[in-house]
């Protein structure tokens, strides 16, 4: 593995200036088979996880580990005072896909983490990592507490499995997932009380406080299966009294336990202790325990001295402000790889655009003068339609709808919410009933837009969103309007005002699975009903994507491996054939591997490109990719766009 290490306490630069614009040229480099390099979408990072912490001397530092399209990569340290600062890479090969979800720091002055299958521990008077071991219990913390011992807990996705580590004997110990349920279990908190118990709270498919003793391995649930919130988590504190605290809400994200416990009100509230449990009548008036842990947003920035500390990672920039008022402002710079590219299309003008997530930006690659530009995204866009000269998204997390009109001034403000200029959004977020949009589209008039998606956190079953352009009206029909317990995943419009989709099984996330088989249908659009149904693949879980062919009839895949031909108008199947020799096709939240160009349909592929005639269903190998074809799709001045790990690639169209 490459590695990149800035030299111990390289000197920042102190700035007084604004921020530059987030532009850079691309500098297009020439790589084999034809294939074009045009650089990283969004040099960024950002931190899951930033605390205050102590050097060798007591000198006061601020640790912030950083997350980039590999997933958790390395630890950023400032030294306040003199403005140096060093980066301390990840020991291991991080993962992406079990990714950072909490962090914490302890009273000895360490940092930890649990990610990338592995324990961590940072010494922030060392500067460098002190601890990696795999673990076997879950993939990812999603939640750490200290107990009164030092001893570390970390609580996993997606069972609750139990790891502790000692720091005085520097041992990890595995005490396996005690508590088994039928869907991922969230646990976004965890404390221990004074007599050595474990409490989890967990959900969201449905909410639960468990409690487990170490020494014994005994355990205790609070709630009876038919009383648990569904959806819901349970939410656990420790207080000083030596009790630990419980009620029962959503398991949102948190920047530090302080804060968590002071906005979380409870209808019912439990004290529990050694075992035991009993309810009490409201949130109990108790100074909480200062545990410094918090979910991927740990955020807890207090110093003896007063001083406060803003920092901004993408913009690598950080102020301190003095008791006095006196601001300094330090510019820092750190390694990276790149944001992680969920979008990508073309403009009506020939540029290529999309979004990023962590940081959530907006990328924009202009061919004709090799320049790349990122810019605030403020949401996740998910699924981008470019139509005429706007671009709509739709955005992750919460159902938004986007409308960017391309050849006007951009602006986004910090939240999607208040978007009331360019990209402006189009009516209120779509959730719960849509959180994770999987699929937009315009009917062929261009008056009405339709968007799908799973729902929100713990649900099953997702809704379609319809938005009138002309009204400025939008209505949202529930999976009980359309199939239940299913989500639309695919969406064609056809002229003539008939709408077609498929739809997954798949629940929102952490929800549970209750449907079998994914149906494909046919929706009235002035009534919102679905006017058939049907299973058209046996044991299917989701139809990725469906594109409308010139002749009436649909192309479709189902399960990323199997490609379809469909005529609306005799309602059947005229074709089918399997990808899995090509690796099937290429997999996003907003799937756009169906890239349509004169007579032929091309294919993106984990292998490469697949030329397809649409006729017959005959494909052919056209292009082979030096890199792994990971996010699609876009087709602009000859070329095929795609993205490969933070990367924007492009290969020559066939003639």
């Amino acid at each position: 593995m490459k590695r990149w290490t800035m030299p111990l306490f390289a000197a920042c630069i102190i700035l007084s200036t604004a921020l530059v614009p987030l532009a850079v040229s691309a500098r297009t480099v020439e790589l084999e088979n034809g294939l074009r390099d045009h650089g990283v979408c969004a040099p960024v990072s950002i931190a899951r996880g930033v605390c205050a912490a102590r050097g060798r001397q007591g000198e006061p530092l601020l640790l912030a580990q950083l997350l980039d399209v590999r997933g958790g990569y390395g630890m950023l340290r400032i030294d306040l005072d003199s403005g140096r600062c060093d980066f301390a890479e990840l020991p291991v090969q991080p993962n992406s896909l079990n990714s950072i979800f909490s962090a914490m720091f302890s009273r000895r002055n360490r940092f930890y983490a649990q990610h990338s299958e592995h324990f961590f521990e940072y010494n922030p008077e060392q500067g460098k990592w002190t601890f990696a071991e795999p673990i076997r219990s879950g993939k990812m913390s999603m939640s750490m507490t200290e107990d009164d011992r030092g001893r570390i807990w970390s609580i996993s996705y997606p069972d609750c499995g139990i790891t502790a580590f000692d720091p005085e004997t520097q041992k990890l110990q595995d005490y396996g997932a005690p508590f088994a349920e039928t869907f991922p279990q969230y646990a976004r908190s965890v404390a221990t009380d004074d007599r050595g118990w474990v409490y989890i709270g967990y959900g969201n498919a449905a909410g639960q406080i468990a409690g487990f003793h170490p020494e014994s391995g005994r355990t205790m649930t609070v709630l009876a299966e038919k009383d648990r919130p569904t959806p819901g988590a349970g939410l656990v504190f420790r207080a000083e009294d030596g009790n630990v605290y419980g009620t029962f809400g959503a398991a949102i994200q948190y920047r530090n336990v302080r804060e968590f416990w002071h906005n979380t009100p409870g209808r019912e509230w439990y004290r529990l202790h050694d075992g035991t449990f009993e309810k009490i009548h409201a949130k109990p008036e108790v100074p909480i325990a200062d545990i410094l842990s918090g979910t991927q947003d740990f955020y807890d920035l207090r110093y003896p001295d007063g001083r406060t500390v803003e920092i901004d990672i993408p913009a690598r920039r950080l102020t301190t402000i003095d008791r006095n008022g006196k601001k300094r402002e330090i510019s820092f710079d750190y390694p990276s790889q790149g944001a992680h590219q969920v979008s990508i299309a073309a403009l009506e003008d020939g540029r290529i655009s999309g979004g990023t997530s962590f940081p959530m930006s907006n990328f924009v690659y202009d061919p004709a003068n090799d320049q790349m530009m990122h810019r605030n995204g403020a949401v996740q866009w998910n699924v981008v339609l470019p139509y005429r000269n706007h671009l709509f998204v739709a955005a992750y997390l919460g159902g938004y709808l986007l409308d960017w009109q391309v050849d006007q001034p951009y602006f986004m403000p910090p939240r999607a919410d208040d978007a009331d200029g360019n990209p402006r959004l189009l009516a209120p977020p779509a959730r719960p009933h849509i959180g994770r949009p999987n699929a937009l589209a315009i009917t062929p008039d261009g008056r009405y837009l339709l968007m799908g998606g799973t729902p929100h956190y713990g649900l099953t079953g997702g809704g379609l969103a319809i938005y009138d352009r002309e009204t400025s009206a939008m209505r949202v029909l529930t999976d009980r309007q359309l199939i239940p317990d299913q989500s639309v995943h695919a969406l064609a419009t056809l002229p003539g005002g008939r709408i077609f989709g498929g739809t997954t099984i798949n629940a929102g996330t952490g929800g549970k699975v209750k449907a079998k088989e994914a149906e494909f249908f046919e929706l009235d659009l002035a009534s919102g009903k679905i006017l058939r149904h049907e299973v058209l693949f046996p044991k299917a879980r989701t139809y990725f994507s469906l594109l409308p062919l010139p002749d009436g009839t649909l192309l479709g895949v189902v399960d990323g491996k199997t490609l379809f031909r469909f005529d609306p108008a005799a309602w059947e199947i005229t074709g089918k054939r399997s990808l899995a020799e090509f690796g099937g096709v290429i997999y996003q939240q907003g799937p756009r591997f169906f890239l349509p160009h004169g007579k032929f349909v091309w294919l993106l592929t984990r292998k490469g490109v697949l030329r397809l005639t649409p006729e017959t269903l005959e494909v052919t190998p056209a292009l082979a990719s030096p890199v792994p074809i990971e996010v699609g799709g876009a087709i602009a001045d000859g070329r095929i766009y795609f993205g490969s790990r933070g990367r924007l690639y492009s290969l020559p169209l066939p003639e």
